[in-house]
């Protein structure tokens, strides 16, 4: 009874130390199982998702190959999103795709490229580029002088292929509304000698155009044509009387020219002669003063006095800029009976051009002050500086002839001298 017994507990304690182990054994193979199972769905994971992103690649390779293709063939959105794309990555793949964006006047593209280019300002051809874009923009607006800004680029070909006929038709634009700069720049486009261009009755009809705002440049170039024959037939009163006009802007050359055309005809036209010489002299022109002095024996000692109180008058008018058109020319006239030429209606419609005139009131006035004149000290101040003036050769249609733009003297007054010297 006994060793059985003993074989019992020699069982149980035998199956306490089994137990565990195969307890044991069976986690530990378990958990490598499940690694391997892990591991094993990680490593099909890890396939799935470089199968998803090959997928994915193609996916988005084929997109933007549709999207290439669209923008190739002139599609605009497929066209901004691809310029987008690559405006930090590659700008230069961003300008040519905005820019056939912008070919097909989509705006956002424009003003893209505007921005793109002025990225580095130390480009020169990128500056005129933006340039360009922006002067295109703002041409849309159709004002006068984006018209007229966009034109010049278009015919220097700054920041573009040159293209002088748009260029032109653009500056036109800008003329027919009244942009000074456009109807001078116009005026002297036409008169470029070996061109294709060179029309000289456009480029007199442009200057009257200028010359019907009562500009400077205009009436001078009007002038001009009239003494060369340029686009109009010659006439020496129709050169004094736009050269008079501009004389009343107080210009210095005009006075002295036109004081030079009514010198060898008779007493009063002399007299007219030493008041545009005396002007000249007084603005700096420093040989009128010699051909003042030349003008006074054709005068006359008893009337002398007469022409230099005129003189002052007309002084005392030109200091007081701007001066009402045809103010002196009409003072002038009453004093020396003067029958010139002066525009009709009739020239007025058919050179497009307007005429200013006086009140009544503004002649009467002009009348009081000559007789009021007539009693005072027979002198006029003149500016009491230095004579800086260069002379110029006496042929002004050499100057005003030019397509030049930078042509009107310095009107630098002569220093102590006075009128009735």
């Amino acid at each position: 009874m006994r060793p059985q017994l003993e074989l019992v507990i020699m069982f149980d304690v035998t199956w306490l130390f089994i137990i565990p182990i195969i307890v044991l054994g069976w986690l530990i193979s378990r958990y490598f199982v499940t690694r391997n199972m892990q591991q094993q769905e990680k490593q099909q994971q890890i396939l799935k998702d470089i199968k998803y992103k090959q997928v994915l690649e193609k996916a988005k390779q084929a997109e933007r190959e549709e999207k290439i293709y669209k923008a190739s063939t002139g599609h605009i959105p497929s066209q901004l999103s691809l310029a987008k794309e690559c405006e930090v990555t590659n700008p230069v793949a961003a300008i040519e795709w905005y820019e056939k964006a912008a070919a097909q006047d989509n705006e956002m593209a424009q003003y893209a490229l505007a921005r793109l280019y002025r990225r580095d300002p130390l480009d020169q051809q990128a500056m005129l580029k933006a340039n360009y874009w922006q002067a295109f923009i703002d041409v849309k607006q159709k004002s006068p002088e984006s018209l007229f800004h966009f034109g010049l680029l278009l015919i220097q070909g700054k920041g573009v292929e040159t293209d002088p006929t748009s260029g032109i038709d653009y500056i036109q634009q800008a003329a027919i509304e009244g942009f000074l700069p456009a109807l001078l720049f116009l005026s002297d486009w036409y008169v470029v000698e070996e061109t294709d261009h060179y029309l000289p009755e456009q480029a007199f009809y442009w200057r009257i155009q200028a010359a019907k705002y009562n500009d400077l440049d205009g009436l001078m170039k009007t002038a001009f044509c009239y003494k060369a024959g340029l686009g109009v037939a010659r006439d020496v009163e129709r050169v004094k009387y736009w050269l008079e006009r501009a004389a009343e802007h107080n210009h210095p050359e005009a006075q002295y020219f036109v004081g030079k055309m009514h010198l060898g005809e008779c007493a009063n036209n002399a007299a007219i002669a030493y008041i545009w010489f005396s002007m000249a002299y007084a603005g700096g022109y420093k040989k009128a003063r010699v051909a003042r002095d030349e003008a006074a024996p054709l005068i006359g000692i008893e009337s002398i006095l007469n022409v230099q109180n005129i003189a002052k008058e007309v002084y005392k008018i030109l200091k007081k800029q701007p001066v009402i058109p045809h103010s002196i020319i009409s003072l002038l006239d009453d004093c020396y009976g003067r029958k010139g030429y002066r525009p009709t209606l009739a020239d007025i419609e058919l050179l497009g051009e307007t005429q200013d005139h006086m009140s009544d009131d503004q002649e009467i006035t002009i009348k009081e002050d000559i007789a009021i004149s007539m009693t005072e000290p027979n002198t006029i101040e003149t500016d009491n500086t230095e004579e800086k003036l260069a002379t110029k050769q006496d042929d002004w249609t050499t100057s005003w002839g030019s397509s030049s733009s930078d042509i009107m003297i310095q009107t630098t007054p002569v220093a102590n001298d006075e009128l009735t010297k």
